[in-house]
């Protein structure tokens, strides 16, 4: 019994080792790489403020469309 207990315990502890380090190998991409988030969130901020500012001087549908086109 104790012998199997061992064989779990080694299989759970290589297991959670294994998702750590796909965990950090994420992170760190996300990291290097998320400008393009950034640069997106920027983009989407200020068209939202200007469809909102379209919206309140009543501008066309066609309008605010080609906004975001």
């Amino acid at each position: 019994m104790d012998i199997s207990n061992n064989l779990n315990t080694k299989q759970a502890e290589e297991e959670l080792s294994l998702i750590r380090k796909i965990m950090d190998d994420s992170r760190r991409s996300i990291i290097d790489n998320g400008w393009h988030y950034i640069y997106w969130g920027v983009i989407v901020t200020g068209t939202l403020i200007a469809n909102y500012f379209m919206i309140l001087s009543h501008a066309s549908g066609n309008s605010q469309g080609m906004l975001w086109f």
